[in-house]
């Protein structure tokens, strides 16, 4: 997958534009059906109004904003101004502009969305950015190393607390930044399960699998003595995992993954 990097070293995403080899795609009417909050996700762009259509063009077209700013040793540098915030959740224009094209998307738009079309929409759901793994997981050689320290604050966010969820979703970045999945916690049923639109499951996919199960036992105990919690080697039974990817709808090009994340968890956070 060719890498077409931000400028300013934001992740990449896949482009909203279909491959040029278009081809026809079916959309359930159970998934039309959930496009309930007129957000318009399957809209065609040759069947919106002139109105929308100048409105949308004139969002991604407008210019960015930039600030002059001196640095500690007198050099003076331009920073690009945030243009929308949701929480502590920023992105400039540039950002925006990047749904235009080709271009890949940025990490805070995936944010941004998960939070007002996903978490802000949808109860008892929460999402965790994409840098939830980067923090929890790290790599030496071919060692991986889980470490909940680094993670253990997060569930502190979630306001009704992180085991009174119906359902937690996680974007991940695999394959050196070029590739996004996610996965899905259902907290009722006990399940966790992967997704990656390429459609295989891949074994070194299990890592993430594994550690999922391996936070939620960290933050269930966390409060509890390490001598009196149960072993995690009996407890993680109580938990099920899945690559769920053959389940997963496909990607028919190698840009498209960040936008399969976002439509993928909007649609199964809504029964779909």
């Amino acid at each position: 997958m060719k890498d077409r990097a931000n400028p300013r070293n934001r992740t990449g995403f896949g482009s909203l534009v279909s491959a040029r080899n278009q081809r026809t795609t079916q959309v359930s009417q159970d998934a039309m059906d959930a496009d309930g909050s007129g957000l318009g996700l399957f809209t065609k762009k040759d069947t919106l109004t002139t109105r929308s259509k100048r409105l949308l063009t004139t969002a991604l077209r407008a210019d960015p904003t930039y600030v002059e700013r001196t640095r500690p040793d007198g050099t003076r540098v331009l920073n690009e101004v945030n243009t929308f915030k949701i929480d502590n959740i920023n992105a400039t224009q540039s950002d925006f502009s990047r749904l235009k094209g080709t271009e890949w998307l940025t990490d805070n738009i995936m944010s941004m969305f998960l939070r007002v079309s996903v978490q802000d929409a949808v109860a008892r759901t929460f999402c965790y950015t994409s840098h939830f793994f980067s923090c929890a997981l790290s790599e030496t050689g071919n060692n991986v190393m889980y470490d909940h320290s680094r993670v253990k604050k997060w569930s502190d966010y979630i306001d009704e607390g992180l085991f009174n969820l119906d359902q937690l979703f996680i974007p991940i970045n695999v394959d050196n930044g070029t590739h996004w999945i996610f996965i899905r916690v259902q907290f009722e049923s006990k399940s966790i399960e992967l997704y990656d639109s390429h459609g295989s499951v891949n074994p070194e996919r299990q890592r993430y699998l594994w550690a999922m199960r391996r936070y939620l036992y960290d933050e269930k105990y966390k409060e509890v003595a390490l001598d009196d919690r149960p072993d995690f080697d009996v407890w993680k039974y109580t938990w099920t995992t899945q690559d769920k990817s053959r389940d997963s709808p496909k990607q028919e090009n190698t840009f498209d993954c960040g936008t399969f994340v976002m439509i993928s968890i909007y649609l199964i956070a809504r029964g779909v």
